[in-house]
């Protein structure tokens, strides 16, 4: 076993992980909390039906964005060039 990249305090000794961040409780609700922030900055709004489902309108335009979870997000429209901006725009955030 080697240390991480970018970490080397002593070369004859590595670190055990003693407890994987996403077994804590709380980093599911504080990763949802800064998702729905990060949503409503991009002015996406949430339907009332499906906590998990966002929709961007604008006038003609339509984008469904759908979060399964941390890592699996998925972006539906029909406006390609629109759609792309806010795929850029929720990566930065």
């Amino acid at each position: 076993m080697e240390q991480p990249e970018g970490l080397i305090r002593d070369t004859g000794i590595v670190l055990r992980l003693q407890r994987a961040i996403y077994e804590l409780k709380q980093v599911g609700l504080a990763w949802w909390r800064q998702l729905d922030a990060s949503m409503k900055e991009l002015r996406f709004e949430q339907l009332k039906s499906e906590a998990g489902i966002f929709w961007y309108g604008k006038v003609g335009t339509n984008i469904v964005v759908g979060v399964m979870y941390v890592d699996d997000t998925f972006f539906c429209g029909p406006d390609k060039i629109l759609l792309n901006k806010i795929k850029t725009r929720f990566i930065e955030k």
